[in-house]
This record gives C-alpha cells, structure tokens and sequence, in this order.
C-alpha cells in the first residue's frame, strides 16, 4: 500500500486554497445617530383635575368630593366638552393621622378624599376659561396640561424622516473625511421618541378674571436612530456599491 508524499498533500491543500474564492476583508462600517424634529401649533390639549377634601368621616369626605366632582362635570357640559372626551381617572379615600408622642402608633383623625377626571379640550380658544371655571367649581389640583397635535402620527413620521436624513448627512460627513463613501444600510435601530410632556398647573397660581392666560406654543417630536453604513474604500469597492 503506497501513502501519499508529504509534497503531494501540500499540492492538494495549496489546490483547495488557490480553487476557493478569496475571503473578503473585513467590512468596513461606520455607526452614527441621527435626531430628527417635527414641529406644528397645537390643536388640542389634554388636562387631569382632581378635588381633595378632608372630613371626620369616610362619608362625609367622599360625598364633598362627589359633590365638587359633579360640578366639575358641569362646568365640562357647559363648555361643550363632548362626553366622549371626559374619564374618569381615579377615585381614593384614605385615612389621616395625627403623630402621637412616646412612639405610640398614630391615631386616625379623619379622612381624604379625591376624584380625578381627565379632559381632552379640542378647541384651545376656550381653555383659559375653562381651568378658569374649573378652579371656580371646586377643583383644587391640576396634574398636567399636555398639548398636542391631533395628527400626531404624520409628526412622527416626519421626526422619523428628519432623523434618517441627519444619520445620512453624518454617515456621508465622517466617510469623507476617511477618504471613503458611504455605502449600504447594515443596521438602523430606532433609540428613542419624544413626544410633549405635561406642564404641571396648580390651582392656586391659577384663576382671575377672563381666564387663565394660556400660551400653547408649538409641539415637537423628536426621533433618535443609530444607524450604520457599509463604507466604500479602495480596499473593498469592488465587492461593495455604494447608493
């Protein structure tokens, strides 16, 4: 039985590496972030009201604040606030205490109650009237007031679009500089979206005759990615095409 010459074995393995195509090199990429805005006045608001009151008895502070809660709703109706566009968010009734001396446990010396209701208000001419007579109602708490826009969803496309352009604008910058062009999308991962967030109001910096002042502004939604790109260089043109 004849074995193969050591030179035969290297012309086989020589054959197989020679007759395989050749390894491509390592594929050069950059990753940048882009951030997009989408800016628009705003059409609507949203606004959270609660009343808090305080008495003896569990009945007695749940029928004040039920009460007051009537006249919340009210003054909804009255502002032609459809019914559609009012919830009620939460509804507690929690004991209070008085601390005691010597490290004796706290003796309940009445209650609290609360009723929040939540509002979205599509004609912002009338807001300022509206927290205006809300306060005048009874309301004694204002969670936050949120602007918005009722096309949101064609902001965050636009946020989206605007960040995608700005990661182009980088990517396109930073291969420049390196003497290489941008290529191919390898990765796009969405970080984050922002959207306008509540100003909290109190009722007691609230009020006055003609209504609360009101300034809506603008709203804008911010979209962040990371995004990375193939990079085209002398070393790897031929296997890559840059867009």
């Amino acid at each position: 039985m004849k074995y193969p010459t050591l030179a035969f074995l290297l012309a086989i393995i020589c054959g197989f590496i020679l007759s395989a195509p050749p390894a491509l090199a390592q594929q050069a990429m950059v990753t940048v972030t882009g951030i997009g805005t989408s800016s628009a006045a705003p059409d609507m608001a949203e606004l959270e009201v609660s009343v808090i009151t305080h008495a003896g008895e569990a009945t007695q502070a749940m029928n004040k604040a039920s009460a007051i809660g009537k006249s919340i709703l009210h003054v909804a109706n009255k502002n032609k606030i459809s019914r559609w566009d009012m919830q009620t968010g939460n509804i507690a009734l929690s004991p209070t205490y008085t601390r005691t001396k010597d490290n004796k446990p706290p003796k309940v010396n009445g209650y609290q109650a609360s009723i929040t209701q939540h509002f979205k208000i599509r004609k912002l001419a009338i807001l300022g009237a509206f927290i205006d007579d809300l306060i005048k109602a009874g309301a004694t708490r204002f969670s936050g007031l949120r602007f918005t826009h009722s096309d949101q969803k064609n902001l965050l496309k636009q946020a989206r679009i605007n960040a995608m352009k700005n990661a182009k604008a980088t990517a396109d910058l930073l291969a420049t500089q390196s003497s290489a062009k941008r290529g191919a999308v390898l990765k796009i991962m969405e970080l984050a979206i922002t959207t306008p967030q509540p100003v909290r109001l109190m009722a007691a910096a609230a009020g006055g005759g003609g209504g609360v002042p009101i300034m809506p502004g603008q709203v804008t939604v911010t979209a962040t990615v990371n995004v990375t790109y193939a990079l085209v260089t002398r070393r790897n043109k031929i296997t890559i095409k840059s867009k």
